[in-house]
């Protein structure tokens, strides 16, 4: 069993020496930002700064989906998991998501579709009464001479009639960065793509180990992986790809007993994540109460369902 070689990933990536695994995306002119803003002007920045780079995301995820890849996309906001969704059903591609509200149950089933793991009966009546018959049956490809009018109808209304093009794998997971970064293997897939970025650097190397690591079945099956970041061409996004490198160098001389104060750096950065958290509770609370508000308006999205 060998893991595959690893193209980009968090210290190629963000180190400023060496660029491989950067994507650069560009802002739009009017769009103000800057890290010299009070913690919660900052927070509300970050979110439309990874909303406005979504289509440079989704553009490369495209190119790699086109090419028969299975793509794995990460943001820490479910807005731009909810764009990725949108323009996922506009080139009919079929998709899963795993997002702070999917369920346990959920959550495995959109792991076992993206791996093309075989469900038991209890999953599969659960899957189908969730992402519909036919989404089911494209997934397991099953002959269409066994589908239902129904399941045919509702293929033929998003696919179109060429049954040759109509898609029969799962090649796009979304996944909100806390949710989905750890206790999933998403080994079939070769790409993964970092919308944006989170303040912790232990996130991102459990997310990037989703793809980069050994499975059941053993090694993934292919020779590499992509592991790609979107860097807008930003003062905020610099500043927070320069200080998610920092910790990230802090943490290897911690570990790797380079620091001469181990201990004073290891609680200075405990410290920092413990108050991130805290933001982060405060905003997924708020986020919360704004949700319930619209309880009623649910998305019907191809495979992104909150199970």
């Amino acid at each position: 069993k060998k893991l595959p070689e690893k193209v980009g990933g968090l210290q190629k990536a963000l180190d400023p020496s060496k660029r491989e695994g950067v994507i650069r995306a560009p802002m739009p002119k009017d769009f103000l930002f800057g890290p010299s803003k009070s913690r919660g002007q900052t927070e509300k920045l970050r979110r439309q700064l990874a909303i406005a780079k979504a289509p440079v995301t989704w553009d490369v995820a495209l190119r790699a989906a086109d090419a028969g890849k299975k793509v794995v996309l990460f943001s820490t906001y479910t807005a731009v998991l909810d764009e990725f969704g949108k323009l996922a059903e506009d080139e009919g591609l079929l998709y899963v998501e795993v997002r702070g509200s999917t369920s346990l149950l959920g959550k495995k089933l959109a792991v076992a579709m993206l791996q093309g793991d075989t469900l038991n009966g209890e999953e599969e009546e659960y899957a189908r009464g969730h992402f519909g018959d036919w989404y089911v049956d494209l997934v397991y490809k099953k002959p269409y001479d066994e589908w239902d009018k129904d399941s045919l109808k509702a293929a033929t209304k998003r696919f179109g009639k060429d049954r040759s093009q109509w898609p029969r794998m799962v090649s796009i997971f979304l996944g909100q960065m806390v949710a989905a970064s750890e206790g999933v293997t998403l080994t079939q897939a070769d790409t993964l793509l970092f919308n944006d970025l989170d303040y912790m650097p232990s996130r991102h190397l459990q997310a990037e180990d989703r793809i980069y690591r050994l499975s059941k079945k053993g090694a993934p099956p292919h020779k590499s992986v992509y592991i790609g970041y979107v860097l807008a061409d930003s003062p905020l996004d610099q500043y927070l790809a320069a200080l998610l490198f920092e910790k990230s160098g802090e943490i290897d001389d911690v570990y790797g007993g380079i620091s001469s104060e181990p201990e004073k750096v290891a609680q200075r950065i405990r410290k920092e994540y413990l108050e991130q958290l805290k933001d982060a509770q405060r905003s997924y609370k708020a986020g919360r109460k704004r949700k319930r508000k619209r309880k009623g308006r649910r998305r019907n999205p191809m495979g992104g369902i909150e199970l």
